[in-house]
């Protein structure tokens, strides 16, 4: 059934009020109204081609001089890269009626859609790839605090630097202060007797006893080269604000790296979980502590110190 050729016209005069409206402003800026040339219309895939009617009223409205030449039958199987039909006459008309000829949606995709669509594919890949990193990171992050303890866990550097995710690795860091304190007191709770060798009735240190102490040996901070160990507990660590004795400057040590604790006429050095862990005699630290002996050697990282029992 063929349509008639008013009902034709019609329909081609509305799908072009549709497709240039007032005018086809970029080709009229790009093309000289009197250049003239040629174009194809080619099978990208396997086809049956029709609707030559239609082509051919599409460029009798958009110019009466263009000139349509019929290259195959209607209703004929066409393969990709056969012409279907041959236009001829001003360039600027034949692009003018190319949109409305071929729809969008089977033209040929131009060199820009043809970026575009490559560009975004791309864009998606990076999103995937980004999604990724950061499901590996928060894993990382996982595991460093199922394997360290939350009471020792530090949000890394290269956490902090991730946009977006970055800005709460503050609330990590609260949280394992908040476990750290809870912890260290529980532990420090479990360490004393009431009756403590070495104070009087009346808690006092006994007068004229001759004070034990440590020898800085390797430091990197600024701190006295003698330390008295004239306390019943003192700590030590990198911060300032947790550590009784603070090694700022060395980058080893963890925030609170060792505690050495005075039980009746002895002292213990006890690691309070540090990263690179706490060593006597290079003989690492167990967890329930060890006893000091005059001329010990204690390590820290990269501090060392010398325990000396008058």
């Amino acid at each position: 059934m063929e349509l008639p050729q008013t009902a034709i016209a019609r329909i081609v005069q509305t799908a072009l009020d549709e497709d240039m409206g007032r005018g086809d402003i970029t080709t009229d800026a790009c093309l000289d109204a009197a250049a003239r040339g040629r174009a194809r219309v080619v099978a990208r895939q396997p086809l049956v081609f029709c609707g030559l009617a239609v082509m051919r009223e599409v460029y009798r409205q958009v110019d009466a001089g263009i000139e349509v030449e019929q290259l195959c039958e209607e209703g004929q199987l066409l393969q990709a890269g056969e012409a279907a039909a041959e236009i001829r006459g001003r360039s600027i008309s034949i692009l003018k009626g190319e949109t409305t000829v071929i729809p969008e949606a089977v033209a040929p995709v131009s060199a820009t859609d043809r970026m575009l669509d490559r560009f975004l594919n791309y864009g998606k890949y990076v999103g995937y790839c980004l999604g990724g990193i950061v499901v590996i990171v928060l894993l990382i992050v996982l595991f460093r605090l199922l394997g360290r303890g939350i009471t020792n866990f530090r949000v890394p550097w290269w956490f902090r630097r991730i946009p977006v995710i970055g800005r709460y690795a503050r609330y990590g860091d609260r949280v394992s202060d908040a476990a750290y304190s809870a912890d260290y007191t529980r532990r420090q709770a479990g360490r004393y007797v009431p009756d403590v060798k070495g104070l009087d009735r009346k808690g006092e240190k006994g007068k004229g006893r001759p004070t034990a102490f440590l020898e800085v040996i390797q430091s990197s901070s600024k701190v006295p080269g003698r330390i008295d160990l004239d306390v019943n507990e003192i700590r030590f660590g990198r911060s300032s604000k947790q550590a009784d004795l603070a090694f700022s400057k060395d980058t080893t040590v963890s925030r609170i790296h060792a505690t050495i604790v005075q039980e009746g006429g002895v002292h213990r050095v006890f690691d309070e979980q540090s990263t690179s862990g706490t060593f006597v005699n290079e003989q690492r630290v167990p967890s329930n502590g060890l006893q000091l002996v005059d001329g010990d050697e204690i390590r820290m990282g990269g501090v060392k110190l010398r325990y000396r029992q008058p």
